[in-house]
């Protein structure tokens, strides 16, 4: 009977020990989980902030051609045309030995310079807009102040 109790309480013991065991493997489960879900987080977070910086970045870029295109737009002054169009004018001082232009308000609203080019009475640019220069049924006049509203 003592081999018998010796026997029973060595298989207690290996009980005791495996269910020991299988509660430390289930936390080491549990805390695998844990981790998994928390790098799962984090590679979330650093793929948002990747995004983050990106865009960061494209607004700086946009700001940078923002600024450009207005010290860009403060070259040029608005003129009516004789038809009461609008163009805008290189200034003489900021044209540096190039030929008076005129640029499309239509264009510069959106943010691009388009010189417009002259096709009969009518100046138009790359983008289609068109401005008559003279008014309907006039004939060709020197605009006042000098200018030639570019002579064909």
């Amino acid at each position: 009977m003592a081999a018998e109790l010796i026997a029973g309480a060595g298989a207690l013991t290996s009980a005791i020990s495996i269910a020991k065991s299988l509660v430390d493997l289930r936390d080491e489960v549990k805390r695998l989980e844990h981790v998994s879900e928390l790098l799962r987080k984090l590679t979330a977070a650093h793929e948002a902030q990747s995004a983050l910086i990106n865009r960061v970045r494209e607004l700086e870029d946009e700001n940078v051609k923002l600024k450009d295109w207005e010290a860009e737009k403060q070259k040029y002054e608005l003129k009516q045309l004789p038809s009461g169009a609008y163009a805008l004018e290189a200034k003489e001082a900021e044209r540096g030995g190039k030929p008076p232009h005129y640029l499309c308000v239509d264009c510069c609203d959106n943010g691009k310079r388009a010189i417009l080019h002259r096709s009969g009475n009518t100046l138009h640019c790359h983008a289609g807009h068109q401005f008559p220069i003279e008014p309907k049924g006039s004939s060709p006049r020197r605009p006042a102040g000098g200018g030639n509203f570019m002579r064909s």
